[in-house]
């Protein structure tokens, strides 16, 4: 599967919000040097899988339910105060998807909250999972710049990412 990149212009079958290139030079700009492998697009559609399991969260609505791929772009969704156009991809997002990638790149799982538990353990070999009760707070540091970033995109009273567990 080819990395389709969402440009705010509703692209058919759009599963990104950046391409792999993209996600190389952010990266680059905070001088992480990537192994060859960063490339698998896999750790982009993780993370996207992450931003989308957000859904209910985000402010505002999509803008066509019917033929968007992707949660953005919002129509009647702001930015500090500031109505984001609906063409628009904040980049926020965007961002938010790049350090979701490298985190997935780097080893950590990237879970997206399930059936309202939230992923606390999982073990590969004879499948074991363990979950935590509902409002358990599992706030890691690395994923304080993620919930920065995507906090002003979220509804006030809507969980952020110190709920998911990497």
């Amino acid at each position: 599967m080819a990395i389709i990149v969402e440009d705010g212009s509703i692209v058919a079958g759009a599963n990104s919000y950046i391409t792999i290139a993209g996600l190389v030079d952010f990266l680059d700009n905070y001088d992480i040097n990537l192994p060859n492998n960063i490339h698998d697009q896999a750790h982009l559609l993780q993370a996207k899988d992450v931003l989308e399991s957000l859904w209910a969260q985000y402010k505002g609505e999509m803008v066509d339910p019917a033929t968007q791929s992707l949660q953005w772009p919002r129509k009647n969704a702001d930015l500090f105060g500031e109505l984001i156009p609906e063409t628009t991809i904040p980049q926020r997002l965007i961002d938010a998807q790049c350090w979701l990638a490298y985190y997935d790149h780097i080893g950590y799982t990237l879970e997206a909250i399930s059936n309202g538990k939230i992923v606390l353990r999982e073990k590969v070999d004879v499948i074991e999972r363990e979950y935590a009760d509902q409002g358990t707070s599992l706030a890691q540091p690395i994923f304080k710049k993620v919930d920065n970033l995507l906090a002003p995109l979220l509804n006030p009273s809507s969980l952020t990412l110190t709920t998911i567990r990497v």
